[in-house]
C-alpha cells in the first residue's frame, strides 16, 4: 500500500524507485502482482520491463 500511496503522490515513478517501498514481499513480485490485479499500470509496449520502466496507478482499478 506505500506504493500506491506514493504513486497518488507522484503520479508515476520509475520501477527503481520504487525498492525501498517495499518491506514484506520482493519488489518486483509485488509490483507484477499488482499489475496482474489491475492496482497499477507498466507500458509493456515500450521496452522490457527494467527499472526505468514507469509505473502509474492504474485507471481500471477493479472495485472489490
Amino acid at each position: 500500500m506505500r506504493l500506491l500511496a506514493a504513486l497518488d503522490e507522484a503520479g508515476s515513478m520509475m520501477i527503481g524507485e520504487t525498492f525501498s517501498l517495499f518491506r514484506e514481499v520482493p519488489p518486483l513480485t509485488a509490483i507484477a502482482w499488482m499489475t496482474l490485479h489491475r492496482f497499477i499500470s507498466i507500458d509493456l509496449d515500450e521496452a522490457p520491463i527494467g527499472p526505468d520502466t514507469l509505473i502509474r496507478r492504474s485507471s481500471n482499478e477493479v472495485v472489490r
